[in-house]
């Protein structure tokens, strides 16, 4: 197929859609002489898939919460790990062409091809030969609409980097060279940990066997 009718000005940029996951873990109390019963607090933004205690706690526990742990007559340490599930979505945005290879106005869009493939260049999937095919390979995505310049793919579920490609479609199903490739890693299921350590000093025991005459 002749792909010499379009000038590809695309630049394609990723947004990424997943939000910063953090933990929030503190006890009201540190340290303490002799007896400690600390109260624990923990909070997760966005909210946590789940969250598991250890240390010297245990147990699975909510997104955010409260507990009260003691009493303690002795140094201990309280472990928190909370869970989110991966990212599967990338957004794409991109700049349509204004003119054809050879310098004359592209008045005649039909809408834009995107591909993409895990950790593999997606040129080579040959999405651009398929814009009136029904079964098109996976990894390709037809755009039907000549001003649209925004796509959203989910179902991303692969661990690695997701590399994208797009290409310009005139109304002969001619499409231009692809765009650059753009990127956006997916980590799979976050997970963050946190750790508060309690502090107990030793009292003195009580004298014993204190006699007066």
């Amino acid at each position: 197929m002749n792909r010499g009718a379009l000038l590809i000005t695309l630049a394609l940029i990723v947004t990424p859609t997943l939000a910063q996951r953090t933990l929030e873990f503190s006890a009201d109390t540190m340290t303490g002489d002799g007896v400690v019963t600390p109260t624990l607090t923990w909070s997760t933004s966005p909210p946590a898939q789940s969250c598991t205690a250890s240390g010297q706690w245990s147990g699975e526990k909510g997104p955010s919460g409260t507990e009260t742990v003691g009493p303690l007559t002795g140094s201990a340490t309280f472990n928190l790990e909370c869970r989110w599930p991966g990212d599967s979505i990338a957004t794409l945005s991109w700049t349509n062409p204004t003119q054809n290879t050879n310098g004359t106005p592209y008045t005649d869009p039909k809408g834009t091809m995107l591909a993409y493939r895990l950790n593999e260049d997606p040129r080579a999937i040959g999405c651009e030969q398929h814009v009136e095919s029904s079964d098109r390979p996976a990894g390709c995505v037809w755009v039907n609409n000549p001003t649209s310049q925004m796509r959203t793919i989910t179902g991303l579920t692969g661990v690695g980097e997701y590399r994208f490609v797009a290409y310009a479609c005139n109304q002969r199903n001619i499409c231009g060279a692809p765009s650059n490739i753009a990127t956006k890693t997916f980590t799979g299921t976050v997970t963050v940990v946190e750790s508060v350590g309690i502090q107990v000093n030793p009292v003195p025991s009580s004298i014993t066997d204190l006699t007066a005459e």
